[in-house]
């Protein structure tokens, strides 16, 4: 009966909030992906991310919300690195650690893909049923994907880039908007707001074993998965 268009919108996010929060999408991976595109695609509900659907989500239970985020987090993570990053064993090494976090509820916070020039056609190539809403990169040909995270007494922007080669940057996201920019700003430039040298909180660099390294330094700032 949820994915009749009849239902009306305020049965449909207690029933969907109810669904999320059973057993079910825990005991069935495939299950807990359809859910994504169902919610994601529905104008009941859609990205709680989104300014224009607040709303929609403002009677849903916090945790019913937060788990749908971390799913989406999943999800949106999973497409960057398959569409937008190249297939190779260091590149899975990066989507599989950040995946640690982002299938934690509640660890992730908020997320946003930005997309080059470059790249907007394999977002438009892509068969994925659930396409991100995302921004653009100017002022270079990689693309990237943000994630906020809560620190010890700070939220932190933490940026990975299409490109093997590069580090991942982490500010604090005070910092981070200080150049002008937030988290659905339109555009990114790649050097004058991704990657700011002197305002950096720290790197992390894909060298060798760089996963414990990786984790220390994000422990440090507070933020575990």
């Amino acid at each position: 009966n949820l994915l009749g268009v009849g239902l009306h919108p305020v049965t449909y996010r207690a029933l969907m909030s109810d669904l999320i929060n059973s057993q079910l999408p825990a005991r069935m991976p495939g299950f807990q992906k359809a859910m994504v595109e169902v919610i994601h695609g529905d104008e009941r509900l859609g990205d709680p991310r989104l300014a224009g659907n607040a709303p929609n989500w403002r009677t849903v239970p916090q945790d019913a919300k937060e788990k749908f985020l971390a799913w989406l987090a999943q999800e949106t993570l999973q497409f960057f690195f398959d569409t937008l990053v190249p297939s190779n064993d260091e590149n899975r090494r990066r989507a599989k650690f950040w995946l640690e976090y982002a299938k934690k509820q509640g660890k992730v916070k908020d997320f946003q893909v930005a997309v080059s020039d470059e790249d907007v056609y394999r977002i438009k190539a892509s068969r994925a049923k659930t396409i991100p809403s995302y921004s653009r990169v100017t002022g270079g040909n990689t693309s990237a994907f943000l994630m906020v995270f809560e620190g010890y007494g700070k939220s932190y922007v933490v940026i990975e880039f299409s490109e093997t080669g590069h580090a991942a940057y982490v500010y604090t996201r005070e910092e981070f908007e200080s150049s002008g920019v937030k988290l659905r700003s339109y555009s990114f430039n790649l050097t004058a707001d991704l990657r700011r040298m002197n305002d950096k909180e720290t790197r992390i660099m894909h060298r060798g074993e760089w996963e414990p390294k990786a984790r220390r330094i994000l422990s440090e700032l507070g933020i575990r998965p």
